[in-house]
């Protein structure tokens, strides 16, 4: 498994996003001697350590030192240092090549509509989607290599634009596709035709896709494509219960439950155990 070690620099963004996590942080901006000391902290992963780090929360590229804490973790030994954004700041081409120059060559770039009207609604900010948009082709056209991911956040206010949305990343030519539920309000009965179809669309153009908050029992045949299979964490902070009928399911090990604040909506009705299950073996593998 590819895991990063995960550094919050602090909640200060250009986007005043509806359905943000990091809203109520009280840490606006994380200083910068602060973030090259949780760098310099080689934190252990079983045996070995992280080799890959990831700049989170808020708009990480707004900090006038980004250059330089992206040098600091390749100087660190970090092999991989991933920026979590979105996308905004790299519209202007000469920000993607400093970034790329100073060693980060993977992006992971939130959107949040295939048009102004759905994006800019969700931000709350005029021309976000525009900027967000150029920002995405300028690192999928720039020919440095690097790797691009698109991560939808999927919400009440998009579900239904999702295949749109999919289909307009993939014309960009992303690299990944990564459909992360933050939005447990929202239906999953409503939700997850959406979710089939975009996974239906993606492997028509091989592009890899994966999902993020969803549970084996919502997949129906799409289990593979569960991004927490991969890394290994789970990014939300939600508090997670087992459905009653739980406990017969052959891949509870591998489950972290389901989220309290959607029981406490909609009821344990959408989870079903699973009697059996043709990517255990590989589970065994990923997990060994």
């Amino acid at each position: 498994m590819l895991r990063y070690k995960r550094i919050y620099i602090g909640s200060r963004c250009d986007n005043n996003c509806k359905y943000c996590n990091y809203k109520v942080s009280n840490i606006t901006w994380l200083d910068t001697q602060s973030v090259i000391e949780s760098i310099n902290e080689r934190d252990s992963l079983g045996d070995s350590v992280y080799d890959g780090i990831l700049l989170y929360g808020g708009e990480p590229i707004l900090r006038n030192d980004i250059l330089q804490l992206v040098k600091e973790a390749r100087v660190a030994g970090y092999k991989r240092v991933k920026i979590l954004t979105n996308g905004r700041l790299l519209s202007y081409q000469e920000m993607v090549e400093q970034i790329v120059n100073a060693g980060c060559l993977l992006f992971e770039v939130k959107i949040f509509g295939s048009n102004p009207d759905i994006h800019d609604k969700i931000t709350q900010v005029s021309n976000s989607f525009i900027e967000t948009v150029k920002g995405l082709r300028n690192l999928c056209e720039n020919q440095r290599k690097k790797f691009v991911c698109a991560r939808i956040q999927v919400n009440r206010d998009n579900f239904m634009d999702l295949e749109n949305i999919v289909a307009l990343v993939i014309d960009m030519m992303v690299d990944r596709i990564i459909i992360s539920l933050n939005d447990y309000e929202l239906s999953l009965r409503v939700l997850l035709p959406h979710i089939k179809n975009s996974i239906n669309i993606s492997i028509l153009n091989r592009i890899w896709i994966l999902t993020e908050g969803l549970r084996f029992c919502n997949m129906g045949g799409f289990e593979k494509h569960i991004s927490e299979l991969y890394s290994g964490e789970h990014f939300n902070n939600e508090e997670f219960v087992y459905a009653p009928g739980c406990n017969d399911c052959v891949l509870k090990h591998y489950c972290p439950g389901i989220s309290s604040k959607y029981i406490s909506i909609y009821g344990y009705d959408d989870f079903k155990a699973v009697n059996e299950s043709n990517i255990l073996d590989d589970l065994k593998v990923l997990n060994a």
